[in-house]
């Protein structure tokens, strides 16, 4: 059984767990024990030795056949404690058979949006809100949104989810940083509000990506301040989503908008162009040539910022700034199960699309249309923990797995070890019950 069959597909109704000293059970007792039942969503008996082998290391370090009991028929399995052969708690195993049911372990992923701010009062974002920056230059000094736009990119990205309002957002486990660049209820800045607002956002230690989902004209100077921008982030480790130009002028100059036409310079920096809700390979605006893929941006619910006597308004809207907002609440499910860094979310996304998008007019582009799905797929997969050899143990031993069906090659014959062992053992994928001992002297080149 494959990894993604194993974790996804297991619910908690699957899945039972009874450490039989706190139950009155007509089997004979026996002190750190538990029995375990796990299935998938097929109702397939899962063996908690191939549960552990993809778990390793974020809950137990070891676990051998030897404290395994396999009951065939019921398909339930006693699992002995506080041995040798696994020397984990029944806690221990409780930790490891919850996390095969939830999955891969998760954390929050911080964005800093930097934009028009926020709707703090929203119940939408109940729960999501970190403390944020107001760079506009307002004697006020707050992340309030006078705008809306920043309320509506926020929200698309991670709204509250089966909280019986409004829309759902992207991303689940997602924190918001607000950085507020805009004074007003206008949604035009300067230079010196960006730059402000985009060194607050890096001076937020904690952050995972700087969410912009605006775009300008092209000048000399505007691309040497984006060239700074985008070089600083990306050298803090932080990813930056942008969008395209909305816009079907496709002269020179207005494919050249700012920041989107610098991304592919950038690894970890992404520009998200808009395309229609009826076919996602069809472009919503021509002007787009130079971004990283195609994402649904028309026909898109959000919040907005007006809100009266405890209700919330939400409407309709299109456009690159939609699609940056699904784009980082992709990257955010992405960035929950592992904080990749921003060459390899590049990577994982840019494989993760298909074919090519065109414009209405046939033209097409040098890129594909996002499929969220398998982004996530592909962070999951590469979120999983591989098999870790030598690994020295509690015992005192060295393990050293040779590999799954002894494919792996061979222990070299010299073999340099700066301290003292009784013996070796040699686990066949880990699990096998039969290990090896061998007398070995220690010395160099043998």
């Amino acid at each position: 059984m494959n990894r993604n069959s194993l974790t996804p597909r297991l619910s908690v109704m699957s899945l039972l767990l009874i450490p039989l000293s706190s139950v009155e059970l007509p089997l004979v007792q026996q002190p750190g024990s538990a029995v375990v039942i796990i299935a998938d969503s097929e109702g397939r008996q899962v063996r908690i030795g191939d549960a552990f082998r993809r778990h390793r290391g974020f809950i137990m370090k070891r676990l051998t056949s030897r404290s395994i009991e396999h009951l065939e028929i019921t398909g339930i399995q006693v699992v002995h404690t506080g041995v040798a052969a696994c020397p984990a708690t029944e806690d221990d195993i409780c930790r490891l058979v919850e996390s095969i049911a939830r999955g891969l372990p998760r954390r929050d992923v911080i964005g800093a949006i930097i934009d028009t701010g926020i709707t703090t009062e929203h119940p939408e974002f109940h729960g999501k809100l970190l403390e944020g920056y107001d760079a506009s230059g307002e004697d006020e000094n707050s992340v309030q949104d006078r705008a809306g736009h920043g309320t509506k990119v926020a929200g698309v990205m991670a709204a509250n989810i089966n909280d019986g309002l409004g829309i759902a957002g992207v991303a689940d486990k997602v924190k918001i940083r607000p950085v507020k660049v805009t004074q007003r209820n206008y949604s035009t800045f300067g230079d010196a509000q960006l730059a402000r607002g985009w060194e607050a956002a890096l001076n937020f230690q904690d952050i995972d990506m700087i969410v912009y989902a605006a775009g300008g004209d092209h000048t000399p100077d505007k691309e040497a301040l984006f060239m700074r921008l985008l070089t600083k982030t990306v050298e803090k480790g932080v990813i930056v989503l942008t969008g395209s130009k909305n816009s079907d002028e496709v002269s020179t100059e207005a494919e050249l908008a700012l920041p989107c036409s610098l991304a592919n310079q950038f690894p970890g920096v992404l520009c998200a162009a808009a395309t229609t809700a009826t076919n996602p390979k069809v472009l919503a605006y021509a002007a787009s040539r130079h971004a990283s893929f195609g994402l649904l941006g028309t026909e898109v619910w959000s919040p907005t910022h007006k809100c009266l006597n405890g209700g919330c308004v939400y409407g309709s809207l299109g456009g690159a700034s939609m699609a940056t907002a699904i784009a980082a609440g992709v990257v955010a499910l992405m960035q929950s199960f592992e904080n990749f860094t921003p060459a390899k979310i590049d990577r994982m996304l840019i494989g993760a699309t298909e074919g090519r998008v065109k414009t209405v007019n046939g033209t097409e582009m040098d890129y594909g249309s996002l499929r969220p799905d398998l982004a996530v797929r592909k962070a999951i997969a590469e979120a999983a923990p591989p098999p870790r050899p030598g690994i020295v143990n509690s015992l005192g031993r060295l393990l050293i797995s040779i590999g799954e069906h002894g494919r792996a090659n061979p222990l070299s014959s010299s073999l340099h070890v700066s301290m003292s062992m009784a013996m070796l053992e040699l686990f066949w994928d880990g699990l096998t019950s039969l290990p090896y001992v061998a007398s070995i002297s220690w010395g160099v080149g043998r």
